[in-house]
């Protein structure tokens, strides 16, 4: 198992957020790991979702970012390629 999935089953739940404005994301992101649950998945329905993905591996180095709603192998590229870490 993945030190990424070792994770999640150690948090053991993940919260889905749906930003529609980037710069929401970070306070988000913050605000999440100070309530002890340091995980995100970003549904991929926005056109913003992933600058919120990219947003928030990058202003919140201490949450695990991950892409869901991923249909295609180039969703799944641009998601890994703005800084999710897990797919679903």
């Amino acid at each position: 198992m993945s030190e990424t999935m070792k994770m999640i089953a150690d948090i053991g739940l993940i919260p889905q957020i749906s930003l529609n404005d980037p710069e929401d994301a970070g306070p988000l992101g913050r605000a999440l790991v100070k309530g002890g649950i340091p995980i995100a998945e970003v549904a991929l329905h926005q056109d913003t979702s992933l600058k919120v993905i990219q947003t928030l591996s990058k202003q919140v180095p201490d949450i695990i970012v991950g892409a869901g709603m991923i249909r295609t192998v180039d969703q799944a590229r641009s998601a890994v390629k703005a800084g999710a870490r897990f797919l679903i």
